[in-house]
């Protein structure tokens, strides 16, 4: 197993992408940075930097970024965004869960949400509507089935990507990773949620 990185950016802060890069590079081999920035930078334990002077939108930059990861022999992808800070351990955790069956596609983290510090939780979707399963319910590494993932902090297999096929650029920034997740369920895979407070993500 070979894990890279994909960070889609748009006018980020340096300083924290750059403290978000070095958690993130002690727990994978490669970190791919797709920066949709008007002036490009220069970032320590990147990989790939791929420069878009025009913003290209989210699915396109994760597409891009997925590609590379795959041209550095990577076989499993962990998506992230410029506010996305990764705790340690968090890529052990989310592996041991993504390769716990054949059928699993992705999986991704309980976070905690900067702007309003709560845990984040999971859906499942039933007869009687989505159940709602508390992040703070959950012990480290315990397992949960989900319909749905934000995509930051997802890791997701390259041979099931592939099967569900690419993000839909056309959304640009909404919605993207939601379609993509209803894709899975079509092509008979599943998703899990992981628990532990494995991540620090901001919304919006």
């Amino acid at each position: 197993m070979k894990i890279a990185a994909v960070i889609v950016a748009f006018n980020p802060d340096p300083e924290e992408l750059q403290a978000n890069i070095n958690a993130v590079s002690a727990q994978v081999e490669h970190v791919v940075l797709v920066d949709n920035s008007p002036i490009a930078s220069i970032f320590e334990n990147v990989s790939e930097y791929v420069w878009f002077p025009e913003n290209v939108g989210v699915g396109r930059g994760q597409n891009v970024g997925i590609a590379k990861a795959e041209g550095l022999d990577a076989d499993t992808v962990l998506l992230l965004d410029q506010d996305s800070h990764l705790l340690p351990n968090a890529v052990k955790y989310l592996s041991r869960a993504l390769f716990s069956g054949d059928s699993v596609a992705a999986v991704g983290p309980v976070y905690r949400e900067l702007n309003s510090g709560r845990l984040s939780g999971f859906f499942e979707l039933g007869w009687l509507g989505p159940k709602r399963i508390s992040g703070s319910s959950l012990e480290v590494g315990e397992t949960v089935r989900t319909d749905f993932l934000i995509s930051a902090g997802t890791l997701l297999k390259l041979s099931a990507f592939h099967t569900v096929g690419a993000m839909r650029e056309d959304f640009f920034i909404d919605y993207i990773d939601t379609e993509w997740c209803i894709r899975v369920a079509r092509s008979g895979y599943q998703l899990l949620g992981v628990g532990g407070e494995l991540m620090l993500h901001r919304i919006g």
